[in-house]
């Protein structure tokens, strides 16, 4: 199952939007509070000893990747100067229910009365569905789904923190190891030992029998996993491969790569579409590579999409 976008959206509404997020999280220290206890991962750089903290990688498809996509191209060094962290895991429900029951704040989906499922013709609108009602079973330490864009731009400034951009999101994925094919090494079969992550597996077949699979394997979950089901990465964060797609700050477009500056690259100044990272429980190994990007229009909502907030840290 692969994520793709057709319909268009105005950038000043979505300028409105957060400047009306930012009034309700208030002004001043208290807008860096909230009632709800996150667990923050800083990500280490690799600068030398006794410098600034700065990361540096290769961004992109690797070496003697045969699946790798043309918009992964070309491989590129980036240089990341702002020191910053990570939630550990993809808000919950959880989380996201206190963020909702201290604010008020209703989703897009709920303002709408309707969210997307998916069948063999692709996301299909369907009313009633929400983070609420997400089309599907979840308890609270589930990741929070059939969240829009601007719902997570919401939930994660109240938070007092922001949407990693495309390069923090990729850096981190990898975990300090450079050059992997997936968070868990260069194998397809290094997702079983230990489990890796909620794929598309055996468990999916009843409700999606046409779907390719991981082979041979059964995570436990047909639909999401909670929060830190499997294995961290080098860095600390859980589920950094599959569970649910995770939004990003970034525009889309798919010449990125052959044009963004190597030092804090931040997408185009505008763009139809938002980029989405780290795939979900519904797809399949070609899809589960940590280069491999998507894209959908901010207001998209679906059972696959949630999200992590990154903040700044000080710097050292």
């Amino acid at each position: 199952m692969r994520s793709h976008c057709t319909v268009a959206l105005r950038s000043v509404r979505h300028a409105l939007l957060t400047l009306a997020v930012v009034s309700l999280a208030g002004a001043g220290p208290s807008a860096q509070q909230s009632p709800v206890k996150l667990s923050w991962v800083a990500i280490p750089g690799n600068q030398p000893a006794g410098t600034p903290w700065r990361a540096q990688f290769q961004m992109g498809c690797v070496p003697d990747d045969s699946t790798c996509q043309f918009h992964e191209k070309p491989r590129h060094h980036v240089i990341l100067t702002r020191a910053y962290a990570l939630l550990a895991t993809e808000v919950t429900q959880g989380q996201f229910r206190t963020f909702a029951n201290a604010t008020g704040y209703r989703t897009q989906a709920e303002r709408e009365g309707w969210g997307n499922a998916f069948d063999r013709d692709g996301y299909q609108r369907q009313d009633g569905l929400s983070w609420q009602v997400p089309g599907f079973f979840q308890d609270e330490d589930h990741p929070v789904v059939q969240v829009s864009w601007d719902d997570a731009v919401a939930y994660c400034t109240w938070a007092g923190g922001r949407l990693p951009t495309e390069a923090e999101w990729e850096f981190a994925a990898r975990g300090g190891v450079d050059g992997a094919l997936f968070v868990w090494g260069n194998s397809v079969d290094g997702i079983r030992t230990p489990k890796a992550a909620n794929v598309a597996d055996d468990a999916v077949r009843p409700h999606y029998p046409w779907w390719a699979v991981f082979p041979n394997y059964r995570d436990g979950f047909s639909w999401t996993a909670p929060a830190g089901s499997f294995a961290p990465n080098g860095f600390g964060l859980f589920d950094m491969a599959g569970n649910v797609w995770e939004w990003t700050a970034d525009w889309y477009a798919p010449t990125t790569y052959t044009s963004s500056p190597a030092t804090d690259p931040r997408g185009p100044e505008s763009g139809r579409s938002r980029v989405v990272r780290g795939s979900s429980w519904g797809d399949e190994p070609l899809v589960l590579r940590i280069s491999e990007r998507s894209y959908q229009v901010p207001e998209h909502r679906s059972y696959f999409h949630g999200f992590r907030c990154a903040r700044d840290q000080p710097a050292s």
